[in-house]
């Protein structure tokens, strides 16, 4: 297996190589602290971890193109993090990106090792180490970071309270951002390209999704959608759930007492002078009527 040109990265040798061809010389290591060492370790002795939950393949080989064309010219020169799970054996805690390029340059024909900082490290500080690298370099997308956050939960953490705790995370931040995974399976089916789903829609959609009245009106309309874009899947779907407007005049014997407005989800009742002589049973009963027009005509 060839080795790469590190530039002037310490673990450089000077037979390493960018193309393919005969092996080059034995895997140097270099020591960084007792805990950490610099290595060249063959793909077939890694795996990632499955604490990072960054989607290479959703991504698509075109997200790490420029990654496979910068490594291919300059070697790779930031290494992923690792530690050792057996003899032979390595996990990849952080740069899962970096690691999906070598794999495709070594179906393309490149062979290359991947530059490894091994660390003996345990799922505590595995788990921060991922969040402190995706603030600093190529973060998640809000798909990405809430599965992050789901198999935390679900592997050591519990609940959203104890994963902000130890992870210096915010526990309303986490909530919002899981409601892209509890997203219907009839909306994630209307998107496109699941990955660019945002935590703000998938909260605003979950927000009228459980409201009992709202939900018909959307279950109907999601049916009726053509595949687009998550922006449009959910824009449209505001609007549905959300007219812009829809007015009605309050009437008591001929007599108009004021108007009913609805927009946005918010009701506006705006009584006249004439509402003062009738009683406050016949305008909340003709209020009632109106209320049950305007949702019945949406519906």
């Amino acid at each position: 297996m060839n080795n790469q040109n590190f530039g002037s990265t310490n673990t450089q040798s000077s037979n390493q190589s960018n193309g393919s061809g005969s092996a080059a010389a034995s895997t140097p290591s270099q020591t960084v602290t007792p805990n950490r060492e610099i290595s060249l370790i063959a793909i077939g002795k890694l795996t990632v971890w499955a604490g990072n939950t960054r989607d290479t393949k959703m991504a698509g080989e075109a997200a790490i193109v420029s990654l496979k064309d910068s490594i291919k010219v300059n070697g790779q020169q930031v290494p992923v993090i690792v530690r050792k799970m057996g003899a032979n054996e390595f996990e990849i805690i952080a740069g899962a990106r970096r690691f999906a390029a070598i794999v495709s340059l070594n179906a393309d024909g490149i062979e290359l090792d991947v530059l490894a900082e091994v660390r003996s490290i345990n799922d505590d500080d595995a788990y921060k180490l991922v969040i402190g690298e995706n603030a600093s370099r190529h973060g998640f997308v809000a798909l990405e970071t809430a599965r992050f956050y789901k198999h935390a939960i679900d592997d050591r953490y519990k609940t959203n309270v104890e994963l902000a705790a130890a992870l210096g995370l915010d526990k309303a931040t986490i909530g919002r951002t899981l409601n892209i995974l509890n997203l219907p399976d009839s909306v994630k089916r209307k998107i496109i390209d699941p990955r660019a789903i945002s935590v703000a829609q998938a909260t605003r959609f979950m927000t009228d999704w459980n409201n009992s009245y709202l939900r018909p009106r959307l279950m109907a309309a999601i049916d009726e959608l053509a595949k687009a874009s998550a922006a449009e899947v959910f824009g449209t779907l505001r609007e549905i759930a959300h007219p812009r407007s829809e007015e009605a005049d309050l009437l008591v014997d001929g007599v108009t007492l004021g108007f009913l407005k609805v927009a946005k989800g918010v009701t506006t009742i705006m009584l006249n002078t004439a509402a003062n002589g009738v009683e406050a049973a016949a305008i909340g009963a003709v209020i009632t009527a109106r209320l049950t027009a305007i949702r019945t005509s949406a519906d």
